[in-house]
């Protein structure tokens, strides 16, 4: 059984904008980073989603619980400042 429900309803225009906005105030590579550990917790194939994210099967495969933590471990301390320009 899958974590995401089927019957979501995606707005491309608005993930697009709201992506975008997360580049300028995240990085480029945080905010892939944590797409694709969403989509793994979500219970999406790893050769998928390095796929969909157009990485290298290799670097998607290193990516771990340790380096997502660290990252929402910056959120945590930096957040305030770059949540709030989202």
């Amino acid at each position: 059984m899958s974590n995401c429900p089927i019957d979501l309803n995606f707005s491309k225009i608005h993930s697009n904008k709201r992506i975008e906005k997360a580049y300028e105030s995240l990085g480029v590579k945080i905010v892939t980073r944590i797409i694709g550990f969403t989509l793994f917790l979500l219970g999406a194939k790893r050769e998928d989603i390095a796929q969909y994210l157009q990485m290298p099967m290799g670097t998607f495969f290193r990516f771990s619980l340790g380096q997502i933590s660290t990252v929402f471990w910056h959120l945590k301390i930096e957040g305030n400042h770059h949540m709030s320009k989202l």
